[in-house]
């Protein structure tokens, strides 16, 4: 299947059929597995040669720091001027759990810039809400390919590699512990990545630099997968995908995010679905996004339609 495939809106049973099933029998489980790389020797007084070895192993073990190679990267795998189209429907709730708003939010991103650390997206939203449309401006986001964020890391290290079990494998894990700044906090992630298995980075938890009452960091956030290899009808082609579930608990409430993301797909989300919940665990907010769709060059050719777009990808196959 070509990777520029255009985007059709597929049956949501079909999709939540597809990812309840396998979801109960593929939670990640973690596994203690052997330490990372060669240990370092200890330091021996029978030649100077030998503490210098290991002065070199010290050293290299502490400039070592996680990149996630661009070609991993849901967008930096991506030649320049790669874009998607993404619409996402939100419904909010009162306290009775009555509707109390509806509102969709189109949005439009465009690959600027790439490399092994860092990726530039040109951003645009436009917002339907209560009979009245409301178009933002364009921004430029430049975000790191670790993380996601804006924020600049601050440090990374190794742990212990672990596994995972993932459906009917198991997968070793290299785990880092990624140190970085988000807007006026400082967050830490322990980063569970495979080189061989998409999407590479298996694991994400996610807490926030300041201890709880008991001196602990309380996880925030875990993103994990739920299922690999789940089907999804693209244009009528079957596009392989994994399912992410992506878990969040703070003072303020909870969320649950599901996501469709695939390899072929710049941004790697097919269809998401997500759930807010109030402190009393009363549903707030949910939203369900999908592909509209997505391609290279302009964003908007003139006189062209999403149609004609599809049509021209079809037959460039």
């Amino acid at each position: 299947m070509s990777c520029w495939s255009a985007c059709r809106r597929p049956s949501a049973l079909v999709v939540l059929a597809a990812c309840v099933c396998p979801c109960a029998t593929a939670r990640a489980q973690l596994s203690s597995a052997p330490e990372p790389s060669t240990p370092v020797q200890p330091v021996s007084s029978a030649s100077p040669a030998d503490d210098a070895v290991v002065q070199a192993q010290d050293e290299a073990l502490v400039a070592e720091s996680f990149v996630l190679p661009a070609e991993q990267h849901a967008w930096a795998r991506f030649p320049l001027g790669t874009w998607r189209e993404i619409s996402t429907t939100t419904e909010t709730f009162d306290e009775a759990g009555a509707l109390t708003s509806r509102s969709v939010t189109t949005q439009q991103e465009s690959l600027q810039s790439a490399s092994d650390q860092r990726y530039a997206l040109d951003v645009q939203a436009t917002v339907d809400l209560v009979g009245k449309r409301i178009t933002g401006k364009w921004i430029n986001r430049v975000l790191q390919n670790v993380t996601d964020a804006s924020g600049p890391i601050v440090s990374s290290k190794r742990l212990a590699d672990q596994s995972i079990t993932l459906s009917n494998k198991t997968v070793d894990c290299q785990v880092w512990e990624v140190v970085y700044s988000d807007e006026a906090r400082t967050l830490v992630d322990h980063i569970f990545y495979a080189s061989e298995q998409y999407p590479y980075i298996l694991r994400r938890e996610t807490t926030a630099e300041t201890s709880g009452a008991d001196g602990q960091l309380p996880i925030e956030q875990v993103q994990s997968i739920v299922a690999i290899e789940m089907p999804y009808l693209l244009d009528g082609d079957v596009l392989p995908c994994t399912c992410l579930q992506t878990t969040r608990h703070t003072e303020k409430g909870s969320s649950v995010r599901v996501a469709l993301v695939s390899e072929q797909i710049p941004g790697g989300e097919v269809a998401v679905w997500s759930t807010d919940f109030d402190p009393q665990g009363q549903r707030s907010r949910w939203s369900s996004q999908e592909l509209v769709d997505y391609g290279q060059g302009a964003l908007r050719k003139p006189g062209g339609t999403r149609r004609d777009t599809r049509r021209a990808r079809r037959q460039n196959r």
